[in-house]
């Protein structure tokens, strides 16, 4: 466990309304009966403490403030009774190798789905009104001082809006991007009555579908680029329908405007805007030599090619 990210989860602790750790001696043992149905990735032979024990001990010492599997070890050590009791320490307390070999092996997922689920059952309120929409929030960080073999760790997550619970955590992988971790992310949530919202990378038709077959709604950002950049780094998803001689009576190129000195039109193209609706738009030669949409549908239609030829 690097210390880094205990030092991110030490600072969240300082901004939590909650006291940490919890008070309350009951609220232990359910994290550590959370953490006991984990898969152990130890060998049965020679385990001389119990998965849920060694992980309640983690976090319970993450949060009154260790920042090191040597200082986790010794919060250990001078934990009151009645805490070891809770966690099941009962005995010998576990060194920092210890801690640290049992870390490792470790699915990061599967722990992230057992904790993301423990809060969302503590941060949901059994006598909300029913029909009530619960806003959840997904974006992704990039945890600071974590680099490892040139790459940063990315986490995407899943956080209900209200009380800002974290309930659901992905790390990207390092040669993928965050739209690849979306539908994972979400595939252990009840989505019902639940309004996913996301910045606009993730405003993707399979992210919608996902969310509406689980139950759920979304509200997804559509950015608006700058028509020029648009063409250049090709992030429009406009389809060229039809091209034509230019006849209509717009003066300048639709896609360059006339503060870049494009007045001179040569062709008149309908485009498809992604959906159900069609766009018209006065382009100049530039636009046609350079778009490779206009270049598929001219070669498809030879007729129309030549007529532009003759302009």
């Amino acid at each position: 466990m690097p210390s880094s990210l205990i030092s991110v989860l030490a600072r969240r602790c300082e901004d939590a309304a909650a006291p940490c750790p919890p008070t309350n001696p009951g609220e232990l043992a359910t994290l550590a009966e959370v953490f006991e149905r984990l898969p152990d990735p130890r060998r049965v032979r020679g385990r001389r403490y119990r998965l849920g024990s060694l992980l309640g001990l983690c976090l319970v010492a993450v949060l009154g403030g260790a920042k090191s599997l040597a200082q986790i070890s010794r919060f250990a050590a001078d934990a009151p009774p009645e805490v070891r009791d809770q966690l099941g320490l009962t005995r010998a307390t576990p060194n920092a190798s210890t801690l640290g070999r049992m870390l490792a092996r470790l699915d990061g997922d599967t722990v992230d789905d057992a904790v993301g689920a423990w809060l969302a059952r503590r941060a949901t309120d059994p006598v909300d009104e029913p029909g009530r929409l619960v806003g959840l929030a997904v974006d992704g960080k990039t945890v600071r001082g974590s680099r490892a073999d040139g790459h940063a760790v990315h986490l995407l997550a899943a956080a209900l809006h209200d009380s800002q619970t974290v309930i659901a955590q992905r790390q990207v992988a390092a040669k993928s991007n965050e739209i690849s971790a979306f539908a994972p992310l979400l595939e252990h949530l009840d989505l019902r009555g639940a309004v996913v919202t996301a910045d606009a990378m993730h405003t993707q038709r399979e992210h919608a579908r996902h969310i509406i077959a689980a139950g759920g709604h979304y509200h997804q950002f559509i950015e608006w680029f700058d028509r020029t950049y648009a063409e250049e780094k090709r992030v429009m998803v406009s389809r060229v329908v039809s091209i034509a001689p230019h006849a209509n009576a717009k003066k300048a190129c639709s896609a360059h405007g006339a503060e870049a000195g494009c007045t001179r039109l040569v062709a008149d193209v309908v485009l498809n805007d992604g959906g159900s609706e069609h766009v018209e738009w006065a382009v100049c030669a530039r636009w046609l030599k350079e778009n490779s949409d206009a270049h598929a549908w001219l070669r498809r239609h030879p007729v129309e090619a030549a007529k532009l030829d003759s302009v």
